[in-house]
């Protein structure tokens, strides 16, 4: 019986350390590539299915932008990522998120090549949603649980109950009786 239990409790210490390891490894590589990149993360559904929510996007400047492409912009005193529609003759840019309930965007003044950041070259999901959190929290919970989907909601359902279960059933450390009565001192006693 003793010495299931301390096989329980080293199964218990290395998954804990695997998974402190796990979780530094991911948090460092992703503050490195963070560091190293121009990126933001997404908070409105304008560009909603092509990029929801919660994603981050990473952008590379270019010589040249072209219709059809993604970019990110200033404007307005906000930065934003919208699809390129068109380009006047004039030289100014023609936005619109691919939501399909947007219209094209009317910026004053009108959008110009110099206000472009760069080009979106990779959105991927959920890297977003820590900093969505912080600024928005109400909002980011109801976009997560939404983009997760049944799958996601029954792997985060797992997760939690798996972290709750090891919680509960982790017994405190006893201290054997004998060793404490042998620590304690004694009162002295005075001889008259």
């Amino acid at each position: 019986m003793k010495r299931d239990r301390q096989t329980r409790s080293k199964l218990r210490r290395t998954v804990g350390l695997i998974l402190v390891l796990w979780a530094t490894f991911i948090l460092a590589g992703g503050a490195f590539v963070l560091s190293r990149t121009n990126h933001s993360y997404v908070y409105t559904p304008s560009m909603y299915p092509t990029i929801p929510p919660g994603s981050m996007i990473f952008v590379e400047h270019e010589p040249s932008y072209h219709v059809g492409e993604v970019i990110e912009f200033h404007a307005n005193g906000l930065v934003w990522a919208h699809r390129l529609i068109a380009i006047k003759p004039n030289g100014d840019l023609v936005t619109k998120g691919d939501n399909p309930a947007s219209r094209p965007d009317v910026f004053d003044p009108p959008l110009r090549m110099n206000d472009i950041i760069g080009k979106v070259v990779y959105a991927p999901k959920f890297l977003g949603f820590p900093q969505l959190f912080i600024h928005h929290p109400a909002y980011a919970w109801k976009w997560f649980v939404f983009e997760l989907g049944v799958i996601g909601k029954v792997i985060l359902g797992l997760a939690v109950g798996l972290l709750v279960w090891f919680a509960f059933t982790r017994k405190p450390k006893q201290t054997s009786s004998s060793s404490a009565t042998e620590s304690t001192p004694t009162q002295p006693t005075t001889v008259e």
